[in-house]
């Protein structure tokens, strides 16, 4: 499976963030060659390597050997919902992931329709957060409930092929957490990685500015995070900042994959104002 993925923002008042979209392929099945004894610092896919070693593929699987994805921050999606629309329309993507929603549970599915796509929805139970995961009606998406739910995220089983899944997540973590949040949303994600999926893909605003630093405090979720993916390992293909704030910059967006040639492409675009 090859995946484009992009972060591709929609338009809003805050002019800090951005989308991306992006390109993804796992190697053949099996393969390890990709995988790593875990780092002192997230590991970061090395693109070249992408572009310049090909890697193989299931058989007899349709068009799921390339996917295009498209990851974004609404902070809103219903005020950006026509501009998603046009959006999709030029671009067509296969499965689209947005965080901040946003949304309530007045607001119904057939309110959020693109044509051709299935949609997964977690609504957060106050205001704010949310987590959307739109996916092309050929594609097989199973909703996977962990034993420990945390509150903005969406799990699904994306099937390749008859013996074939790849673990596709969508993310939104509070930068307001509190202690207990944060452990629940930690055991979460090792409950889900822990079921051994061939292909991990997880997507999201991790609200994780510092991950590439050295960490004093062992008990911040930032370090418990980072603990998380280096122990898997997964690969942190997004290299490029997605917020701006006061000319500083940060990544607080993630792209996460088990495997480091899984990205074949990633593409991020600037958020308009409106």
């Amino acid at each position: 499976m090859k995946t484009a993925l992009s972060e591709v923002p929609l338009c809003d008042n805050d002019a800090n963030s951005q989308s991306i979209p992006a390109s993804c392929s796992p190697p053949q099945l099996g393969d390890q060659s990709t995988r790593a004894p875990s780092p002192k610092k997230p590991m970061l896919a090395d693109r070249n390597r992408v572009s310049n070693e090909s890697t193989s593929h299931p058989k007899g699987l349709p068009h799921q050997t390339h996917l295009s994805f498209c990851y974004t921050n609404a902070q809103g999606l219903r005020s950006k919902f026509s501009e998603l629309v046009l959006r999709f329309q030029s671009s067509q993507w296969d499965i689209i992931a947005v965080t901040e929603t946003w949304l309530t549970n007045d607001i119904l599915d057939s309110e959020l329709c693109l044509p051709g796509m299935s949609l997964l929805r977690r609504d957060h139970p106050t205001r704010g957060g949310g987590v959307l995961l739109y996916h092309q009606n050929d594609l097989q998406c199973d909703a996977v409930d962990p034993p420990v739910s945390a509150p903005d995220t969406i799990w699904c089983k994306l099937k390749l092929s008859k013996h074939d899944d790849c673990l596709v997540g969508v993310v939104y973590h509070s930068p307001s957490s509190t202690e207990s949040a944060n452990d629940t949303f930690v055991r979460a994600m090792l409950q889900v990685l822990s079921a051994k999926f061939s292909h991990i893909l997880i997507v999201g605003d991790f609200n994780c500015p510092h991950l590439d630093q050295t960490l004093t405090s062992h008990l911040s979720f930032q370090s418990q995070f980072k603990q998380l993916i280096d122990s898997h390992p997964l690969y942190n293909h997004m290299k490029e900042p997605t917020r701006f704030r006061n000319l500083a910059t940060s990544s607080m967006d993630l792209v996460l994959t088990n495997e480091e040639l899984m990205v074949e492409s990633i593409g991020l675009t600037p958020l308009r104002t409106q």
